[in-house]
């Protein structure tokens, strides 16, 4: 019985992915859509991209090669009947004896020489194809007729030296002037005619029709070459090419009968098919050669659209793999990080695994295990913090026994005692100074602590701070408070210290620099569902680059200007107790004044951060470091005093 394989190291047939295991997953799923689906698809892909290729090229082939069987076909009948017009003439036996005349031809009408040149004109008449037909000799004794000539010097004729004395009947190629004075090549038959007198040559020169020859053949797609032996082109497609070398395919010769593939003509690599035709009892040949222009460009064309969907089919999958890859290396990546943290002991995972599947199943896992593990340990940090808060109060308890040794309640004691003084010394200005300091300091202690105050108690406050001010410069700070009658200031509470730091600064920087009367105003109205405070004052104002940038400083970091310092930690006061619907801005016009808006919910709304999520009256139970801070902490500076030569009266 054949035992099951149930652990242990894979067996050889999982080599090739036991090596893949030895990199990154990155890296696996790579190799595995490289070596699985890529290559096999380019390899595939481009095998049939080459046959496809293959039998196109076949295809044209085969079709240039049928039109080049077809031209073939017509020029070989062609030059046949050529040669069975002339045969006529050059194997009768009395034109060789008329030809090979010692005394001269009678040429009156019914002689045999009226009856030759009757014969020969005729050639030219009975085919359409064959333009002119003549009959050329330098015997003296034979007269010049209508296609009988005489030459005393045959080798003045251009097809003269394209014959040897071998050859009876052979087709060349001859340039030949037409009536409108045009030469071109031209396909002739030279047939030597034999004679009694071997003193003499005689020649039947047949001349084919060029423009009816190509009509023959007719037009089509295809291109086509005709020449006779090594000469030049006689007659083409295209009438450039007329006068040209002929083009051979290469590795090629006369001896080659036929001949398919690609040939280059004018430098540009064409599909062609190459003939060489012996024509009918003639000597030398005619090659031929058709050509399809179109088949290369189309072929090539098809190619490249057949290779482009092969890239496209091989790399949009390969980028989504890439990218499929990278988004999976990432995933795990994030799941080897939080492990790593659990492990080290740092349980702050704030990442995330995209997805539903097994690894962000993972992942939630072990955050739900981090997560016990963190609150275990917060359960036992909270233990041990509450025993050091229990050794806290002990020790606070000792400090507040030593403190309560210095009572305050001596200092007001010792303001009232300095202001009856005052008063029956007959001082009210001074009675009234340190009356309105005592309310001011009393103030300040007895929100020492508290988190929340009632507007009613602020105001005095604000008109106490104002009204010492007035005392000390006199007409150039003045002020006015106006408050919405709606607004039950004993029942509407707000934060302590929150107005006093903004009167203070438009007082020190608004007012310092001015000579006339300066004015604070404080405005509180209920808008909608918001408490405005607004402070205005009419003082030096600040320039527009300097209000940007002051205006950005509360958004951002604070800078080095103690106003603008001010101001931000009275706007995170607010924030942070308030939430984000509260807020302060600043504007203001250089040399009109400055205007600054506390905007907080007419509802209070308090942070449950700050105040256990109680609001009212009772949360002022719990401490709240954020009121304790003096002026100047608030807005960076405290006012100037009298020694302040530009605040004096």
């Amino acid at each position: 019985m054949k035992k099951e394989r149930t652990g242990g190291k894979p067996g050889k047939k999982y080599d090739f992915f036991r090596y893949l295991t030895g990199s990154n997953i990155r890296r696996q799923l790579r190799g595995i859509f490289l070596f699985g689906v890529l290559l096999p698809s380019l390899g595939f892909g481009i095998f049939a991209v080459f046959h496809a290729r293959s039998q196109m090229i076949t295809l044209y082939s085969s079709l240039v090669q049928s039109n080049c069987a077809r031209v073939t076909s017509i020029v070989s009948d062609v030059t046949m009947n050529a040669y069975i017009s002339a045969d006529s003439i050059i194997s009768s036996p009395q034109y060789m004896r008329l030809l090979g005349a010692t005394e001269p031809v009678e040429t009156g009408s019914g002689t045999e020489y009226a009856v030759l040149d009757d014969r020969v004109s005729a050639i030219s008449a009975d085919n359409a194809v064959i333009s002119e037909a003549g009959v050329v000799t330098n015997n003296p004794n034979i007269p010049t007729g209508r296609s009988v000539q005489y030459y005393a010097d045959l080798a003045q004729r251009p097809w003269y030296g394209m014959i040897t004395n071998k050859q009876w009947r052979v087709w060349v190629t001859a340039p030949v002037t037409s009536i409108w004075g045009e030469t071109r090549e031209t396909l002739m038959l030279i047939c030597r005619m034999g004679t009694t007198n071997d003193q003499y040559e005689t020649f039947l020169i047949i001349t084919l029709d060029r423009n009816t020859l190509k009509n023959t053949i007719g037009s089509n797609n295809y291109g086509f070459l005709l020449a006779a032996g090594n000469d030049p082109v006689f007659l083409a497609s295209s009438a450039d090419a007329v006068g040209e070398e002929f083009p051979m395919p290469d590795d090629t010769n006369l001896t080659m009968d036929t001949y398919t593939g690609s040939i280059t003509i004018d430098g540009t690599k064409t599909l062609g098919s190459y003939r060489l035709l012996h024509p009918y009892q003639t000597d030398g040949v005619i090659r031929i050669d058709v050509t399809e222009p179109a088949a290369y460009p189309a072929i090539n064309t098809i190619t490249a659209v057949y290779l482009t969907i092969l890239a496209a089919a091989t790399i949009i999958p390969a980028v989504i793999i890439m990218m499929y890859s990278n988004y999976f290396s990432e995933r795990t990546n994030t799941l080897k990080k939080a492990m790593h943290q659990a492990r080290i002991g740092s349980y702050d995972i704030v990442d995330n695994v995209d997805g539903t599947d097994e690894l962000s199943e993972t992942f939630q896992d072990l955050k739900t295990t981090v997560e016990q593990i963190r609150a275990k340990d917060a359960r036992y940090y909270e233990e041990k913090l509450e025993r050091q808060q229990l050794e806290n109060r002990q020790q606070q308890m000792e400090y507040k026994m030593l403190a309560s040794q210095i009572n305050p309640h001596f200092l007001y004691n010792t303001l009232e005692t300095i202001r009856m003084q005052a008063l029956a010394g007959g001082n009210r200005e001074v009675a009234k100074s340190i009356k309105l300091l005592g309310k001011s300091m009393h103030y300040i202690l007895e929100n020492t602590g508290t988190t929340f105050t009632t507007l009613a108690k602020e105001l005095d406050y604000i008109q106490n701070y104002l009204s010492i001010q007035h005392m000390r410069f006199g007409s150039r700070v003045n002020f006015t408070i106006d408050i919405d009658p709606e607004i039950d200031a004993e029942k509407c509470e707000l934060l302590p210290l929150l107005i006093q730091p903004v009167v203070e600064t438009a007082i020190v920087h608004g007012l310092e620099n001015i000579d006339v009367t300066g004015i604070v105003t404080v405005v509180i109205r209920h808008i909608d569902d918001d408490l405005k405070i607004v402070v205005e004052d009419n003082g030096s104002g600040i320039s527009a680059e300097r209000l940007e940038v002051v205006q950005d400083a509360l958004l951002t970091d604070p800078l080095s200007s103690a106003s603008s310092i001010g101001l931000k930690n009275i706007r995170q006061r607010i924030i942070l107790c308030y939430g984000a619907g509260a807020d302060l801005t600043l504007d203001s016009i250089a040399d009109e004044g400055t205007t600054v808006v506390i905007t907080i919910p007419f509802e209070r709304t308090v942070d449950p951060v700050q105040n256990g999520g109680r609001s009212g009256p009772e949360a002022s139970d719990q401490p709240d470091n954020t009121a304790q801070p003096a002026d100047s902490d608030l807005i960076g500076r405290n006012v100037q005093d009298d020694s302040d030569p530009a605040m004096k009266q």
